[in-house]
């Protein structure tokens, strides 16, 4: 197996079979969700066929001072929000987040 991933971009070998897929994210910041519109490239080498698949998923997001509502209506206290896998700052760019939490009573006392 062979895999190739760059940007919105993946490429995968199995045996015969091999796909390309690009994927274009569009955001809809008055609603708070994203659309991921993959394009999907399979050809299979053994039978000579090639398909092309398209599929859209919508996606909810939540903006950090959202995350923070959330926490502080559960009794939580935010303790980090980065991007994933990533030690910096969440950027516009990020599609995926890591936040940490603890109980406020708990964050108080130490």
């Amino acid at each position: 197996m062979i895999q190739l991933v760059s940007g919105g971009h993946c490429f995968k070998c199995i045996d015969d079979t091999s796909v390309f897929r690009t994927t274009e994210p569009l955001l809809h910041a008055n609603e708070n969700v994203g659309d991921v519109n993959y394009h999907m490239l399979i050809m299979n080498k053994s039978i000579n066929r090639i398909q092309y698949l398209r599929e859209t998923y919508k996606m909810r997001y939540l903006f950090i001072p959202e995350i923070y509502d959330v926490l502080h209506y559960s009794g939580l206290k935010s303790t980090f929000c980065n991007g994933w896998m990533e030690c910096a700052a969440p950027e516009a760019t990020m599609w995926s987040l890591c936040c940490g939490a603890a109980c406020k009573e708990i964050w108080d006392v130490v």
